[in-house]
């Protein structure tokens, strides 16, 4: 047996996985490695992370089932850090942290190491009958596989210092500078635009109104509303065009740190520029921008006697993360560099200018097992103080707010990405890819509306407004989208809009639950034992019925939720009485076959326990 190679990987599963691709040693510290990973070229550029393996693996064919994990080994640097980017056939990209590591001692008193990695596998082929479920396993999945080494020490620092000393070498490198900046079509176009003096430009007088965007995380003016330059609303005219008879050239943005500040050191630092005032705003906010916007306005009475200097009139709220997301939570830091990495690759145009360098030294904390907790996110923890306080009284002023969001469903394809990537685990709730819809329009918690139902957009099945011809809206899309500048133009005019009204009540419909299959590509059955009315027409044979456990979508969710969904064919349900039982409880997933009601009621019983065991044995 040839000796092992140091910083080679090994599948320790010989008989349920074969190399299919291997990366030759000469390759890997070159371009050759990344340059078919755009993404992967991305997060190693800066030489913070480097590649020293990459093997392409596929599951061995006509095994009875896919293995539910990928163990891969390798002997390693016993003082450096390592861990895995895994790339599924779906294109989807999940970061992977050693499961263990060996350190030994050699005859020649080399310390030596060996480090574990699992990979998840996820049963569920999106949309898929059960028939073609059992082509793929004959096939197999693949997987890429590619081991990134953290090159460097991490600072001897607290996380906040880390933090924001990451975030100030970010700016720097892409050129960009915190402050007031002037906005316009022309500057919008430039993403390094310089600050102003606020205090020469703006407007104290009561009767004129000034416009300001503040922008979301990882984000600056340029970046996040640069589209508004050029999208034309129904009228034929840009955003600018629209309003400039109202602002003419009081339009301004405030770019500011959003990783390592908090919501209310921005709104600290956006009120000491502005002259005593007050100043007179009409407000846009993307995402995160919403909540340094709510500081301003319902946390007033904390940012001291600058606070007066800063006026409301109207504000649009896009894709604000009211209620917070459960991406920001600090125990699923992996969660969001796992997907944040899915967003950026799936949309490179996107309003994210720093995120790639946040994910780089973000992976970096991942692979020395740092606990992470930083301000700037940690304040759109939806269970965290900064939502509390805010979704507490006092409220904004009457109508003040209006609120556009977005309920995006997948096609076929990125639903099985947001399966491989396990974003079911994540949102239990209809979104937008990074915050859940409803939380767009629901601030405060109190019984009474604080946007009414003739001040709310939301793209998407359930929503008020159609998506439009060229996709469904996204996070990132927002300001691309003509149905967007109608809403903007028509809320900060003070026009009725030409939509119907949402009741703010609305729940609106979510489909993807954990380990299930999407609705877009599936017929949605009622229980078959709560059925009350005249039997439904028969589906037809080639689609796949779902018959959820439970009556209606609006169950119960979150981590100690164990779901059960049965699937089948028409024929299989209806007339063979067979169909397959899918149970699925935090990560982990098992199948089994099981016979309908009206078949051997033993059997069914039986096939039922065998799935519960195969669970029991997965999560133990």
């Amino acid at each position: 047996m040839p000796p092992r190679k140091r910083e080679e990987l090994r599948a320790m599963q010989s008989d349920a996985w074969e190399v299919i691709e291997a990366t030759p040693k000469r390759a890997i510290r070159g371009a050759e490695l990344v340059a078919g990973d755009a993404f992967l070229n991305e997060i190693t550029k800066s030489g913070r992370l480097t590649t020293v393996d990459s093997k392409t693996l596929r599951s061995q064919p006509r095994r009875a089932a896919v293995p539910s994990t990928l163990d891969l080994e390798m002997d390693a640097d016993p003082d450096a850090a390592y861990l895995v980017m895994a790339r599924h056939e779906s294109g989807a990209i999940v970061f992977v942290r050693p499961t263990q590591t060996e350190r030994r001692s050699t005859a020649r008193g080399v310390t030596a190491s060996t480090v574990r990695f699992s990979i998840p596998i996820p049963q569920t082929v999106a949309a898929e009958a059960p028939e073609e479920q059992q082509r793929r396993s004959l096939v197999g999945k693949i997987v890429k596989a590619t081991v990134l080494k953290v090159v460097g020490k991490l600072a001897d620092m607290a996380m906040p210092l880390l933090a924001k000393a990451a975030e100030t070498a970010v700016w720097k490198l892409k050129g960009l500078q915190e402050g007031w900046k002037s906005v316009s079509p022309d500057n919008l176009q430039t993403p390094d635009f310089s600050p102003i003096e606020i205090a020469r430009f703006v407007s104290t007088d009561a009767a004129q109104r000034n416009l300001l965007f503040i922008h979301g995380t990882f984000s600056n003016a340029s970046s996040a509303y640069s589209a508004l330059a050029t999208t034309r609303g129904s009228n034929g005219k840009t955003f600018f065009e629209s309003l400039q008879p109202i602002y003419g050239n009081r339009i301004f943005a405030f770019d500011h740190f959003t990783v390592s500040r908090t919501p209310e050191e921005n709104a600290r630092t956006l009120l000491s520029a502005l002259p005593k005032g007050p100043c007179l705003f009409d407000v846009v906010t993307h995402s995160r921008g919403g909540l340094v916007l709510r500081t301003l306005v319902e946390d007033a009475t904390s940012l001291g006697p600058n606070a007066s200097r800063f006026q409301l009139g109207r504000a649009v709220l896009v894709a604000s993360p009211n209620d917070g997301t459960p991406l920001a939570s600090p125990n699923r830091f992996q969660d969001l560099l796992n997907w944040l990495s899915n967003l950026m690759d799936l949309f490179p145009e996107n309003p994210f200018t720093t995120a790639a360098e946040f994910v780089t030294e973000g992976l970096a904390w991942l692979a020395h097992a740092v606990q992470v907790d930083i301000p700037g996110l940690a304040a759109m923890n939806n269970k965290g103080p900064v939502i509390q306080q805010l979704q507490g009284p006092p409220g904004p002023p009457p109508r003040a707010y209006s609120a556009l969001a977005a309920n995006f469903e997948p096609d076929r394809g990125l639903l099985q990405r947001m399966l491989d990537v396990g974003v079911d685990l994540v949102f239990q709730t209809a979104n937008d890819l990074v915050v859940p819809s409803e939380g767009g329009w629901h601030v405060d918690t109190g019984g009474t509306p604080v946007i009414a139902g003739d001040q709310l957009g939301c793209f998407g099945r359930g929503g008020n407004v159609p998506d439009p011809p060229d996709g469904p809206v996204n996070h990132i899309t927002f300001f691309s989208r003509s149905a967007t500048v109608d809403f903007l133009v028509g809320n900060l005019q003070g026009k009725p809009l030409a939509i119907p009204a949402l009741d703010p009540g609305t729940r609106l419909p979510y489909l993807l639950r954990r380990g299930a299959i999407a609705a877009a590509a599936v017929t949605i059955a009622p229980p078959r034992q709560l059925a009350k009315a005249a039997p439904a027409p028969a589906t037809p044979a080639a689609a796949t019925t779902v018959v959820p456990a439970q009556p209606t979508l609006a169950g119960p969710s979150g981590d100690d939720v164990f779901y059960i969904s049965v699937l089948g064919t028409d024929e299989e349900y209806h007339s063979n009485h067979q169909a397959t039982l899918l149970a699925t409880f935090r990560n982990a997933r098992a199948m089994g076959r099981m016979q309908t009601r009206s078949g051997d009621a033993g059997k069914r019983f039986q096939n039922i326990i065998q799935v519960q065991r195969g669970m029991h044995d997965f999560l133990n």
